[in-house]
């Protein structure tokens, strides 16, 4: 139970702010993966913002964390239910 509680945690931690889900929405909208500078040019975000908040993401497995090379590569975690809920919500919304 406390294993599904901390999943809980991490979800609503990562979800409850507007960078996160500004990235998030970034990486809806993308069909490749994207790396740091990417998403800086097409959220609108800064690079500290995106820093400071990916690992978030990342720890909440709604995020995927590839290796190009040395280039660290981000894209949706499409296996995970929560983040397959989201980017439905997204296209309902129009928003993609």
């Amino acid at each position: 139970m406390a294993g599904k509680r901390d999943r809980e945690e991490r979800l609503i931690d990562a979800l409850g702010n507007r960078a996160r889900l500004k990235i998030l929405l970034t990486l809806a909208r993308s069909p490749t993966p994207l790396t740091i500078y990417k998403i800086c040019r097409y959220s609108g975000l800064g690079r500290s913002t995106i820093n400071r908040n990916i690992g978030t993401l990342v720890r909440a497995e709604l995020v995927e964390r590839v290796l190009y090379g040395e280039i660290p590569l981000y894209t949706l975690n499409i296996e995970i239910k929560e983040v397959e809920a989201l980017v439905k919500t997204f296209h309902e919304m129009k928003l993609i």
